[in-house]
């Protein structure tokens, strides 16, 4: 399975219109597809997306609160706290949320395999690294990736922490913010993933 990983959009629909070309089975949008804490951002970027594929997102921490329901699009769906199968894999999201919910709403995910994670933040210490040395992680996800093996785990947020890495067999990429024009393609086979970090 083809999928594009997308995260940290920003307002900038240039940028989606021009890695909508790229040919995929299905489309991950990791948050933050604004600054402008508009809906309505989110719904251009899907719209664009869902064009090419179905699309399947969170909301990030600037993203409005009802970027976390269904924005009425028939090929985008929310992931955060809900599983979909697509292919004979399950997808499931977890929006920018603090640590109590976080562990709430990954423990109703358990025992899904093969599993790929759609999250805005990244696990805590795996691309998490903030320019201040700091580590932005969430530690109930990284909890969750040690104790479940995800196939993928797709994350963003931290900007300059774009990069590919693994907790045990878990791949996690962080795309890169494609305001930059940063984005992964990732092959999912066979309960194992492949990905490769790009530039438009």
């Amino acid at each position: 399975m083809r999928v594009l990983a997308v995260a940290d959009i920003h307002d900038r629909l240039d940028n989606v219109r021009r890695v909508a070309g790229v040919e995929r089975d299905v489309a991950l949008v990791a948050g933050d597809f604004t600054y402008s804490w508009s809906a309505e951002a989110a719904r251009r970027t899907l719209e664009i997306l869902a064009q090419g594929s179905p699309v399947y997102y969170v909301a990030g921490n600037m993203d409005p609160g009802d970027a976390f329901g269904d924005l009425g699009l028939a090929n985008a769906v929310q992931l955060h706290g809900r599983v979909v199968q697509k292919n004979g894999v399950y997808f499931a999201g977890l929006g920018y949320v603090g640590e109590g919910e976080a562990e709430a709403v990954l423990g109703r995910l358990r025992g899904l395999r093969p599993l790929v994670l759609l999250t805005h933040s990244p696990p805590y210490g795996v691309l998490d690294k903030a320019y201040s040395g700091e580590r932005l992680g969430n530690k109930a996800l990284r909890r969750f990736i040690e104790a479940e093996r995800p196939v993928l785990v797709v994350s963003g947020h931290v900007h300059e922490a774009r990069g590919v890495e693994k907790i045990g067999e878990t791949l996690v990429v962080n795309p890169g913010p494609l305001m930059r024009g940063y984005y992964a393609f990732i092959e999912l086979e066979a309960g194992r993933a492949e990905a490769e970090l790009l530039r438009l």
